[in-house]
């Protein structure tokens, strides 16, 4: 019986902490950048919600204009 409600409080643990990451990533500080050609058309496109997934999204794009807003 303890180890199973062990085991159900670690996974409930775990799921939290998926649930409440994912969570933050759905919220207001994300933003949309785009990776534009030189004629204005999107190449790419993706949500950031970090300042280090906006700087990936640029180091893939390095020969293309990135907005983000």
């Amino acid at each position: 019986m303890k180890v199973s409600f062990r085991v159900i409080a670690v996974v409930s643990f775990f799921s939290f902490l998926i649930v409440s990451a994912c969570a933050k990533k759905e919220g207001e500080d994300c933003k949309t950048c785009k990776a534009l050609n030189g004629n204005g058309t999107v190449a790419a496109e993706r949500t950031v919600c970090t300042p280090q997934e906006e700087s990936a999204f640029r180091n893939e794009n390095p020969d293309k204009e990135v907005v983000c807003n």
